[in-house]
């Protein structure tokens, strides 16, 4: 799995670090050495990029630099109709020719990359979405695209993807527990089923350099349903992601009716971080003063989408916390004089 986890650089800044071990404590990698007085990653290559090394280490002293990834928007397609779609800006958008994204490759991939992302509404309902992955077999970069996962519930395009032995990681976009809720969520009947029908027949036929994952996109509309959700897919796939939603695209519309507050969320956490004994289960944009596993959380820098409040000034973790969305303080106002 070496080539698919190439996606970052880990660097320690040896005048920061005071030697306290944690960071190799929590790798699961275990890339860490410590030799000589000083802490240093000889096998950075292996990093899976889950932060938790940032996220113990109190005087930050290691730096995770996601670089070598370059993203390519293929299609504003989708079978689904997800109330908080962040691809819905792209509406107006026409989509790439076959020509212009071989093109693009050609003209952009410099052969130092570590990752290449194929995003955009739904990559597999392009029609030449395989001649696509099939141009990308000479450069032998790890290819990562998200998907609802229902064009994969037929298996010959599941078989066909496989055929192709490429280097992949797949998110499924995952959003309840049950057929109920994931298809009022997209609006689409059938969609929960496909998707989970989709999710195994790559289980089926998984080999070594294709990695699954799940990506929980948190709602007010699911949340309740976030530890069922882990325990039904857990035994299916590499990782699973809890995403807060983001206020983009249709979600930034209605932002108010979609996010749930951060202290509601925190029990469920607590139930998924216990029962994940195989390091699958992580988080995305949540301040880490409602995490249970600070070191479970994938973090972002601070930028002008995010804020700090009153609290963020005394907490352990202000200088690893991005903070909250404003537009989730916007909605939830009183989180801003918490102390």
């Amino acid at each position: 799995m070496k080539a698919i986890n190439s996606l970052s650089r880990i660097e320690v800044d040896e005048k920061k670090c005071n030697s306290c071990l944690k960071c190799i404590d929590v790798c699961p990698q275990q890339l860490f050495k410590f030799e000589n007085g000083k802490v240093f990653a000889p096998d950075a290559d292996i990093c899976l990029g889950c932060m938790k090394c940032v996220n113990v280490c109190e005087p930050g002293a290691i730096n995770l630099n996601l670089s070598g990834i370059k993203k390519f928007f293929i299609t504003k397609k989708c079978n689904n109709n997800c109330i908080m779609c962040f691809e819905s800006s792209r509406n107006k958008v026409d989509d790439p020719s076959f020509e212009e994204i071989i093109s693009s490759f050609d003209s952009l991939l410099t052969g130092k990359e570590k990752l290449i992302v194929l995003h955009g509404a739904e990559p597999t309902l392009r029609r030449d979405i395989f001649q696509i992955l099939e141009h990308l077999k000479k450069y032998n970069f790890p290819i990562f695209f998200p998907t609802n996962g229902r064009m994969f519930a037929y298996k010959e395009f599941a078989k066909r993807l496989v055929e192709l032995k490429l280097p992949l990681m797949i998110a499924f976009t995952i959003l309840g527990s049950n057929e109920r809720t994931h298809d009022a969520i997209t609006r689409t009947p059938r969609s929960f089923k496909q998707a989970v029908q989709g999710l195994k027949n790559l289980y089926d036929l998984k080999y070594d350099d294709l990695i699954l994952k799940i990506n929980f996109v948190i709602l007010k509309q699911n949340f309740e349903e976030i530890f069922e959700m882990v325990k039904l897919f857990y035994n299916l796939v590499d990782e699973i992601q809890l995403s807060y939603v983001e206020p983009g695209g249709d979600a930034q519309l209605r932002y108010s009716i979609l996010a749930p507050k951060f202290e509601d969320l925190k029990e469920y956490f607590y139930k998924c971080f216990e029962f994940d004994k195989q390091n699958k289960v992580f988080t995305k944009n949540i301040p880490l003063c409602y995490l249970s596993k600070p070191e479970k959380n994938m973090l972002y820098t601070l930028n002008q989408f995010r804020e700090r409040v009153k609290k963020c000034k005394v907490c352990p973790f202000k200088n690893k916390c991005p903070g909250f969305w404003k537009q989730y303080l916007e909605v939830y106002s009183e989180v801003r004089e918490l102390k």
